[in-house]
């Protein structure tokens, strides 16, 4: 039955050209989900890490830590000619971190502009997820 198998074959082939499209955009059609498993990604490393930022945490007195915002660094990508990511765990007992640059209290700029990093600005845009308690995954994205 060659004429049957040859039948079969451009039916695969014609199915597998047909999906390409499909495959090569869902990336970009739903990046939406790609921010999702990101989130996801950053709640199990919280989960298997966090003891030793709670025992940093810890140390702080109630004072110290409704007065700062304590950044842990979790990691970096781009290049400066282009856009960077900067990825941190962050400490903010008051929660502002998650909110829009345009809702967050004067006294809470001031108190981020001490710990010297960008959570927002003219070049750079952050994004809060709160995973746990005061805890909170950041991705700052700076254009240069």
């Amino acid at each position: 039955m060659p004429a049957v198998d040859a039948v079969r074959r451009r039916w695969a082939r014609a199915t597998a050209l047909l999906l390409v499209p499909f495959i090569l955009a869902f990336p970009v059609a739903y990046y939406p989900v790609l921010d999702y498993e990101y989130f996801v990604l950053d709640l199990i490393r919280f989960h298997f890490t966090k003891e030793k930022y709670f025992e940093v945490i810890d140390k702080l007195s109630p004072a110290e830590r409704a007065s700062r915002i304590v950044v842990f660094d979790w990691g970096y990508e781009g290049m400066v000619p282009s856009t960077t990511h900067e990825f941190w765990l962050v400490y903010d007992e008051s929660g502002e971190i998650a909110l829009p640059e345009e809702e967050r209290s004067r006294a809470w700029k001031d108190k981020a502009g001490s710990e010297k990093r960008y959570f927002s600005d003219d070049q750079c845009v952050t994004k809060g997820h709160r995973l746990s308690g005061h805890y909170y995954s950041v991705e700052v994205s700076c254009v240069y």
